[in-house]
């Protein structure tokens, strides 16, 4: 597993903001635009999500593609889970991924930095 953060565009900030209360600072919304970038030649890109659903329905939501260098889908997947916190939710997600891609050459990308970091640590002690 290859881990590479993904790369952030600086942030577009707005030209104009209201103060949320007089004690507060200003809020400045801000747009970042990610990109997905190709894993290198011969190498695999599995990107993963997990979701919680808001509705009370104690549900989550986890999915993920594998993609070659070209962009390609190698594979897929998504299903309904049961309600976890949003860490168990994203590690259920990255597994099934990582299961779908044993003998391939893979970068894992996700938005759960921690669990991307910890996956690398545990292969690569």
């Amino acid at each position: 597993m290859f881990f590479s953060p993904p790369p952030l565009a600086p942030p577009h900030h707005c030209c104009s903001s209201t103060a949320l209360s007089p004690s507060s600072p200003p809020f400045h919304p801000s747009r970042v635009l990610v990109r997905w970038l190709p894993p290198p030649v011969g190498w695999c890109k599995l990107n993963f999500d997990g979701s919680v659903f808001s509705d009370g329905s104690m549900r989550a939501s986890i999915g993920g593609v594998i993609r070659g260098c070209d962009g390609g889908v190698v594979a897929a997947f998504a299903e309904t889970r049961e309600h976890w916190t949003v860490g168990v939710v994203e590690a259920r997600a990255m597994i099934p991924g990582l299961n779908i891609a044993l003998g391939l050459f893979v970068v894992v990308e996700g938005d759960d930095l921690v669990l991307v970091v910890a996956a690398a640590a545990w292969i690569w002690p």
